[in-house]
């Protein structure tokens, strides 16, 4: 299951309950991002078994989110363990700036350009999410405008045996972990729009 929200063990937490008794319990890291956890419950086979969302306090980070709760027999590797787990962040440093998380239909440039909002979500094995910035310019003939975007991303766990990176060896990783919207909420107040 994916679990965020408050750090309030037994107040904010996702209990797995066997026979009446907690047997794993998860709360959030004060964060809204979810995190993978996982209970193996095995030696509970055959008993009568429940999982119970816990949402009983007030004020700061006393809320808890959960979803995609799985069933399955194959260990769970947590995101922050995955080899290409990380976060990636595009933002645009201008007032005027647009932006759609997901796009409808997103396979041409049209269907991209027009922007109609998508899925929030979709299933991780087999597609993806297809988003987009933009800033709107109006320009007359000998005018300009510069727009800074910026990219940001933080892969904690990339190594060099992964596939999707051809030069990782001259990749500049001189940053500390920072999460990519963090970064570029920082760059944001340090450079502003012109």
């Amino acid at each position: 299951m994916n679990v965020g929200g408050g750090s309030w063990a037994g107040d904010t937490c996702v209990n797995v309950v066997v026979d009446g008794q907690v047997v794993a319990s998860f709360t959030g890291n004060n964060a809204e991002p979810l995190t993978v956890k996982a209970a193996d419950v095995h030696k509970h086979q055959g008993k009568t078994a429940h999982i119970e969302i816990v949402d009983q306090r007030t004020g700061g980070w006393a809320h808890i989110n959960c979803d995609r709760i799985t069933f399955t027999d194959k260990p769970l590797l947590a995101y922050e363990d995955l080899p290409d787990g990380g976060t990636f962040a595009l933002a645009a440093l201008d007032p005027a700036a647009h932006v759609v998380p997901s796009i409808a239909g997103a396979t041409s440039l049209d269907a991209i350009f027009a922007g109609k909002p998508g899925p929030p979500e979709v299933p991780a094995d087999d597609q993806t999410i297809t988003g987009a910035v933009s800033v709107p310019v109006t320009l007359r003939p000998g005018q300009s405008k510069s727009v800074t975007f910026v990219l940001s991303w933080f892969f904690p766990r990339l190594s060099q045996n992964y596939a999707g990176v051809q030069s990782y060896s001259s990749l500049r990783k001189h940053y500390k972990k920072t999460p990519s919207h963090q970064l570029a909420r920082w760059l944001a107040c340090r450079f502003p729009s012109r």
